[in-house]
């Protein structure tokens, strides 16, 4: 028996899919790692309760195969995972963080680097990192190479271990460093990259668990060791998500705090991005419904060209809030929880288009000039690359597929360089939820909204230029949304943002 509430149409009332049961499962990536056209689901596993290992679900269609195809061979008391291109050979390669076992005395970790090998990753790391006790793990390419890095977080509270966070970079075979870490041994379960003041490079938004969330700046190339800014209250960060909520062209953040310890001070946070700096305190807040805030994603879900808040929390209701004018809604529009509720324990969401049923093909081209090597695809969260082209070559990329990141290597870059960009992306996007109850696998929700918008515009003898909404009624003119126009007689699909 499941309970639900939905007031949202799109989600159904229970999981499309669920994977098999019996792990801890904690990071979550969905991508095609494997190249045949279908997001691939990417699951580390154990947490903190016991040493499992990592795995791929291989997608099909419509939806992924419910056990994995790949494991790897080593087992750990995994944290999150993050994908990028690490030996610029066109795939996702695997980084790992390596957390501490709370039935092991709170051992230390290490994490991991798995290569992608022709679409399978290597049964065993190609690096590993010093023994620590980190939990997240962010890719992004902070000094320009075009090459992925990999920023860990990590500290453990509960065992007060406080550690730094720490940047490994790419050599184009593997990871070196650390090469730079924060001056003061924290707590932090999450990371984000994310150019904060739009100038071409990735900055560092750094959550603390618990602490004043923090942000560091990229000074050409190199992360500063100062904070140019602090939050006024304190958090307890467990996942971070980056997109332009209010849609003025600055990137926004949103923060998780789980506050397992203060269950009154756990909630979602949106900290909105002023002309290139973050308020200090948060513009939203959400405290219910929930008592472990864990989880956020941001993705447009509706269709109408903004992103939504997905979140989701430790035996808490999986929640969507609807964007609605650059804010979210006070209230969820949807939810969903398990019966037993202690069925669903979110680690991780990611939002995407599992079956591909509303993925859409477009092409953005951008003008670059040295230093800058960065550029934020003008939709996420991304589906696949087609093609990367700097002055009409192709060259090495990395990608943050969620917020919809792109960097190329600073030295191809140079005065007035044409970068075009050949992507899909999905204005529907499904949840998929990584679930540590091991009673219980992983979820994934497809969103039926693109069927039923598809089949409602469409008069008995339309006209060329005739416009509807995605209500299926006619307008004069167009706003920001989905639209639908007549031409050459058939209906063709319009995203105005």
């Amino acid at each position: 028996m499941t309970v639900f509430v939905i007031l949202f149409g799109g989600f159904p009332s229970a999981p499309s899919w669920e994977s098999e049961s019996g792990d801890y499962s904690t990071g979550l990536a969905v991508w095609d790692v494997n190249g045949d056209g279908y997001p691939d689901l990417v699951v580390s596993n154990g947490n903190d309760m016991a040493r499992e290992s990592v795995e791929v679900y291989l997608g099909a269609s419509p939806l992924p195969f419910t056990t994995p195809s790949w494991s790897s061979s080593v087992a750990r008391y995994h944290g999150h995972l993050s994908l990028g291109d690490v030996d610029g050979d066109g795939d996702m390669d695997l980084a790992v963080a390596g957390f501490s076992g709370y039935g092991a005395g709170w051992n230390m970790e290490v994490n991991a680097l798995y290569l992608n090998d022709g679409g399978t990753f290597l049964p065993l790391p190609v690096w590993t990192s010093d023994s620590g006790r980190c939990f997240g793990v962010a890719s992004g390419d902070v000094n320009g190479d075009g090459l992925a890095d990999f920023l860990f977080s990590c500290g453990n509270d509960y065992s007060s271990d406080p550690q730094p966070a720490q940047l490994y970079v790419s050599d184009g075979s593997t990871l070196v460093g650390p090469v730079w870490q924060t001056p003061d041994s924290i707590y932090s379960l999450g990371a984000a990259f994310l150019d904060v003041d739009n100038d071409g490079d990735l900055d560092l938004f750094l959550g603390l668990s618990p602490g004043r969330h923090r942000l560091y700046l990229n000074l050409g190339g190199y992360l500063d060791t100062v904070p140019v800014w602090e939050s006024d209250s304190l958090g307890f960060a467990n996942r971070i998500a980056v997109g332009d909520v209010n849609g003025d062209g600055w990137v926004d953040v949103v923060v998780a705090n789980t506050f397992q310890m203060d269950t009154a001070r756990s909630r979602f946070e949106l900290y909105l991005n002023v002309g290139g700096t973050l308020e200090t305190s948060p513009s939203w807040v959400a405290y219910d419904p929930g008592r472990y805030h864990s989880a956020v994603a941001l993705g447009d879900v509706d269709g109408d060209g903004d992103p939504d808040l997905v979140g989701g929390g430790w035996w808490d209701p999986l929640v969507l809030f609807e964007n609605l004018g650059g804010t979210f809604s006070s209230s969820p529009v949807w939810y969903w929880q398990p019966t037993p509720y202690y069925d669903l324990v979110a680690e991780n969401i990611v939002l995407g288009d599992i079956d591909l049923n509303a993925a859409v093909p477009i092409s953005d081209t951008f003008t670059l000039s040295p230093p800058r090597n960065v550029v934020r695809l003008s939709h996420s969260p991304v589906v696949s690359i087609n093609s990367v082209r700097l002055d009409g070559r192709p060259v090495p990329y990395v990608l943050l597929y969620e917020s919809g990141y792109l960097s190329v290597p600073s030295d191809s870059v140079g005065p007035s360089s044409a970068l075009v960009v050949s992507y899909t992306y999905t204005p529907y996007a499904d949840i998929t939820v990584s679930n540590w109850e091991d009673s219980r696998g992983n979820f994934i929700f497809l969103n039926d909204l693109p069927s039923s918008v598809a089949s409602r515009p469409g008069p008995s003898v339309p006209e060329d230029g005739t416009v509807y909404d995605v209500a299926g009624r006619r307008v004069e003119r167009m706003g920001r949304g989905i639209y639908f126009v007549v031409k050459g007689g058939k209906v063709g699909k319009v995203l105005v943002r």
